[in-house]
């Protein structure tokens, strides 16, 4: 079975969006995996936590970032999270926690660089 979590928003148009993406989320324990001129694909954790632990961010997760242009200008942010919980009961609170982490990185845009 697997979790999964959206969070969208959008941001001004910014030259080091890619930059902030991979420092927030290197930050919360992401790994990398894959990186094109608008996607970043992150992996969190592992399978076998789901056995002994009860935080989701254990869980082995896959995480994809996008920033696609909006007409209006600016970008618009997609992050898309698939948690594989195996037999594990998921709560609302899983899903906050992991929307938690998508706010947070909209907040970092809002901040000055």
């Amino acid at each position: 079975m697997a979790l999964k979590a959206h969070v969208n928003f959008p941001i001004p148009a910014n030259e080091n969006v890619g930059t902030r993406i991979l420092s927030h989320f290197s930050k919360l324990g992401y790994r990398l995996i894959d990186e094109s001129s608008n996607k970043w694909t992150f992996e969190r954790g592992n399978k076998a936590a789901t056995f002994w632990r009860f935080d989701i961010r254990s869980y082995a997760t896959t995480l994809t970032v996008r920033a696609t242009s909006q007409e209006a200008g600016g970008l618009w942010v997609a992050c898309d999270w698939e948690v594989w919980t195996f037999m594990t009961i998921a709560t609302s609170a899983d899903v906050s926690t992991l929307e938690a982490e998508g706010h947070q990185l909209e907040s970092a845009f809002r901040e000055p660089v």
